[in-house]
């Protein structure tokens, strides 16, 4: 954790500790203030040698400690004399400057961050408008990776660049600005991207290391739906009830505070607060009105898909009500591994929660497979899985395949499972999910003959997964059968993209590109 300007147990004695140092340096280069100096003299039999040490200052004799101070003395022995610049005859000594929230980070180049000058040479307005519309979800791995360790680095703040420079970004600030001003904060952006990434115990541990008082609406907003992501409401309460009167006019707020209320048992505050909302014809979450009813004891009513988040997704837990299937893929990033584990959620809405988690990296393929196995199917209803997959949804197929292809030991009927569970994912991101969560069951198929028709399949599969050398391993199969089976070099031409990206070279009696286009 980084320390900040609040670590008041050791802030002071380490900026003591840094202006002592800073005066001893100075004296060591101008060669002045009460310090001892060797004089220059001459030793007997004419050498020159350094002689005793002068007293550059008189030696002052000790006296009680009375709180008065005199010239040439730091008093510390008071409250005063502590919140004083200490003063020193013919030094000044300036108190170290605060740090720029703007440069709060958790990742050092050392620990995988950016490096210090990671905004070097940019105009503030620039680095904050470019965060803006930074996308909120991400689920390509490398790009999701990337945008979080610059979220995080510990860096300079941006300061502006020479003219020239900034011309041209100024165009750059014209085209972004388009959709209206983004907020010069660069620090609250960087939290408010990383909560919608869903990134939850990177941020939380970004947010301890921010003082409170450099808090605006979003880093506040971020640090009360962590505690709700986490199942802390009593924590997420406090932080709203202490907060309130700072952003009341921010919506977030009074929906905040009302489910705080009716949690605390406080029905005549909270119902007071929903008449008002009522009353503004505030029906810009018609959801979150429809829970708060609940919680005040009325009925529980039908609810339209809606975006799942944290503070809604804490009342749905309140209530134990369940969540229609049909909302987990409209729910933020940060609660998508909670509500995969929660319980009284339907197993449909947990794996499909867990799917898109293990898709942005925020749930490990593990944890999905339990899921998977959690589905129940009779023993007929496995080994009919080819054909009983196409009548069931779509998140209960996939569990049935992958139910049936772990379970299967010949492996020609596993390829078969495999090939249909991978060709059932519909989309990048769910086969990409697919392809992690049979990962043993692909890397354990040996690369033969007689599963040269799957060959493309796992190849493809194990390029995804990383694996470049089970990969090629398939490749190759294709390339020695396609002397004597004209459908190898298909599957070798429609390897060979792959293969080249992975660093192989061109196809030995082939036009290459021409021949993976056909």
């Amino acid at each position: 954790m980084i320390s900040s300007p609040d670590d008041t147990e050791t802030g002071q004695p380490l900026t003591w500790f840094l202006a002592i140092c800073a005066l001893v340096l100075a004296q060591l280069v101008v060669g002045t203030g009460p310090l001892m100096a060797q004089s220059s003299g001459t030793e007997e039999g004419g050498g020159q040698g350094l002689g005793a040490p002068i007293l550059l200052m008189p030696v002052q004799p000790l006296q009680p400690d009375t709180g008065a101070t005199s010239s040439g003395n730091i008093n510390l022995g008071t409250e005063q004399g502590l919140d004083q610049v200490p003063q020193v005859e013919g030094i000044e000594i300036n108190p170290l400057s605060e740090r720029d929230p703007q440069a709060i980070g958790i990742l050092s180049a050392a620990e995988g961050g950016l490096g210090t000058d990671l905004w070097l040479g940019s105009q503030p307005e620039v680095i904050a408008n470019l965060l803006s519309v930074m996308p909120g979800d991400i689920s390509s791995p490398l790009l999701r990776d990337l945008a979080v360790r610059l979220l995080l680095t510990s860096t300079a703040p941006p300061k502006a660049a020479n003219p020239q420079v900034a011309a041209a970004q100024s165009e750059l600030i014209a085209l972004l600005s388009s959709g209206g001003a983004a907020s010069d904060d660069i620090l609250a952006l960087r939290v408010e991207k990383l909560a919608q990434l869903g990134e939850v115990a990177p941020l939380g541990t970004l947010l301890a290391a921010v003082p409170e008082r450099y808090d605006d609406a979003r880093i506040a907003q971020a640090r009360i739906d962590v505690d709700l992501t986490r199942g802390d409401f009593d924590g997420a309460c406090r932080r709203v009830r202490r907060t309130i009167d700072l952003y009341a006019g921010v919506p977030y707020w009074p929906q905040a505070m009302i489910f705080c209320q009716l949690l605390a048992g406080e029905q005549s505050q909270a119902e007071l607060g929903l008449d008002l909302l009522r009353e503004l014809g505030s029906d810009d979450s018609p959801a979150f009105l429809a829970l708060a009813e609940q919680m005040a004891g009325g009925a529980a009513r039908d609810l339209a898909p809606f975006t799942l988040t944290p503070l809604l997704y804490a009342m749905l837990r309140s209530l134990e009500r369940d969540l229609p299937p049909e909302n987990a893929p409209l729910a933020a990033p940060m609660v998508l591994p909670s509500l995969a584990s929660w319980p009284v959620a339907n197993m449909e809405t947990r794996t499909l929660a867990a799917e898109r988690a293990v898709a942005r990296g925020l749930m490990a393929p593990a944890d999905l497979v339990a899921l998977y196995k959690e589905f129940r199917f009779s023993s007929q209803e496995l080994s009919s899985a080819l054909s009983l997959s196409a009548q069931l949804p779509a998140v209960e197929a996939r569990a049935l395949l992958y139910q049936a292809a772990a379970g299967q030991g010949i492996a020609v009927t596993q390829a078969e499972f495999l090939q249909a569970a991978l060709e059932a994912s519909g989309d990048d991101e769910t086969y990409r999910v697919m392809v992690q969560a049979l990962e043993p069951q692909l890397t354990a198929l040996p690369a033969r003959r007689d599963l040269l028709w799957f060959a493309a399949t796992a190849g493809k599969a194990q390029f995804a997964l990383g694996k470049h050398q089970q990969a090629l391993a398939w490749f190759r199969l294709a390339q020695r059968e396609a002397l004597r089976a004209p459908e190898a070099e298909k599957i070798a031409a429609e390897l060979w993209p792959y293969v080249r990206q992975a660093g192989g070279g061109a196809l030995a009696g082939s036009q290459g590109l021409a021949d993976w286009a056909e």
